[in-house]
């Protein structure tokens, strides 16, 4: 296997990680919102911060590890990380 395959293979597995790791902050955050409960404002204001740091998240993946380049593979290992925790994390953690 040529070295530039095994790179891009190892980019899909952190993208994966990339992506499970943002879902288990997210369910740490709704954890968080059943403890102390708030209203819809605060809330949203929430969601805004995550959803900037995600965002954050996936471009450092991208500039660290592809030089900026965006790839189709890597976005798809992002939200395919994040949805491979959703069954599960709703019955263990929330």
């Amino acid at each position: 296997m040529s070295e530039v395959i095994r790179y891009e293979a190892w980019l899909l597995v952190l993208s994966l990680l990339t992506g499970a790791w943002l879902m288990v902050a997210y369910d740490l955050l709704r954890v968080f919102r059943l403890m102390i409960r708030h209203g819809a404002l605060l809330m949203g204001i929430e969601d805004f911060f995550y959803w900037i740091c995600a965002g954050l998240v996936t471009f450092k993946l991208l500039y660290e590890q592809n030089d900026g380049g965006l790839r189709a593979y890597v976005i798809a290992g992002v939200l395919g990380g994040n949805d491979s925790l959703r069954p599960a994390d709703q019955q263990i953690f929330v």
